[in-house]
């Protein structure tokens, strides 16, 4: 990433590299920059819950889901 010219190396790239993907495919919208961490947070939670009921039990499953939502 670069600012007129300089290199910017203090934000992560990965964070951006889905970003510029979504204004790629729906263009330079708010809502496009929010698409993927959105769904990068579902995919946690999803993830989080699935652990937890696997090694816990579904109870804590459940658990989990309400306090990481």
């Amino acid at each position: 990433m670069h600012i007129n010219g300089v290199n910017y190396m203090e934000k992560p790239p990965l964070k951006y590299w889905p970003i510029a993907i979504g204004f790629e495919i729906f263009g330079a919208h708010d809502w496009a920059a929010r698409i993927p961490v959105s769904l990068s947070a579902i995919l946690l939670c999803w993830l989080v819950v699935r652990m937890t009921a696997w090694a816990l039990g579904e109870r804590a499953g459940l658990y989990a889901r309400l306090t990481l939502g």
